[in-house]
């Protein structure tokens, strides 16, 4: 397997510097391309002992880490960690990315942070998963990136250093951030999932809104939208429809009677139900089961 080795040069699509002469302690290396044309895959490669983290500006790309493939978009980070296979299977034209390495050596605390803080942001670097969406912030992260590049170029001191570690740190918060909110936000999903599961399986049953969102530990507002979401309705809209299915196929498979239906399925009367059940198939349920 290559093992990419740690270079800085300019070329006339593509510059990488070090940052640690700057005082950015651990950053071995910062990087910018930008690709006017397509260019072939990169190779598969590892870094030694380094994690890659890149994020892509403007149009988007593939990576591919131990035969899974990434889609990565505009807005995307993307994460390589030490010593693993990966490669990026398309480099199309008007491409941007931006990168930097970062050393993962006990003895250098990152960006000279005390040695706990240090620790800490490492091991939830460690646990990224191979992208992280931060969509919503791809400007304002592409200004931060192009801001390092213009105090590295810029005159040399104390403040500029200072600068420097402040906005790659916020950087590097930043990531850590969105992907802590990407983790609970699939955790609510899979809580709404089980909930939704939990209404289609027992339609009849009465529940609140409130209590749903209480007992995934969001608001209701949040919950009624994360709801909608994940299953193309509202919870009361995602119930009645079940309902109106699960009464159309007793009323298809048995000889109940349709108030008896109707009060199995939660309705508070024979109209209710029926309403309903015109609203949402276009015929009332006696035709229905006639036709059936």
């Amino acid at each position: 397997m290559r093992k990419i080795e740690t270079k800085y040069e300019t070329t006339p699509d593509s510059r990488t510097v070090n940052p640690e002469t700057c005082g950015l302690a651990g950053v071995a290396q910062l990087g910018v391309s930008r690709f006017q044309r397509a260019r072939l895959p990169t190779e598969p490669h590892i870094h030694h002992n380094m994690m890659e983290i890149g994020f892509c500006s403007r149009s988007s790309l593939t990576l591919e880490v131990a035969g899974q493939i990434h889609p990565i978009m505009p807005g995307d980070f993307f994460i390589n960690r030490p010593n693993k296979p990966h490669h990026l299977t398309n480099r199309p034209a008007n491409l941007c990315i931006y990168s930097f390495l970062l050393r993962t050596s006990a003895s250098n605390a990152l960006l000279g942070l005390p040695q706990d803080e240090s620790l800490a942001i490492w091991q939830r670097l460690m646990k990224l998963p191979p992208t992280v969406p931060t969509r919503t912030h791809a400007t304002h992260v592409a200004k931060m990136f192009a801001k390092i590049f213009e105090l590295y170029d810029g005159p040399k001191s104390a403040y500029s250093s200072a600068r420097m570690r402040n906005l790659f740190l916020s950087l590097v918060l930043l990531l850590l951030e969105r992907s802590e909110h990407r983790s609970a936000n699939r955790e609510y999903d899979a809580k709404i999932v089980r909930i939704a599961e939990a209404i289609a399986a027992n339609p009849g049953e009465a529940f609140s809104v409130a209590k749903l969102a209480e007992k995934s530990s969001i608001s209701k507002t949040h919950f009624i939208n994360r709801f909608r979401k994940a299953t193309g309705l509202p919870p009361l809209k995602f119930q009645n429809e079940c309902r109106i299915r699960t009464a159309k196929e007793l009323l298809r498979a048995t000889d109940l009677p349709i108030a008896d239906i109707a009060l199995q399925m939660g309705f508070c009367s024979h109209q209710h139900f029926s309403d309903m059940f015109a609203r949402l198939v276009g015929t009332s349920p006696s035709l229905w089961r006639a036709k059936g």
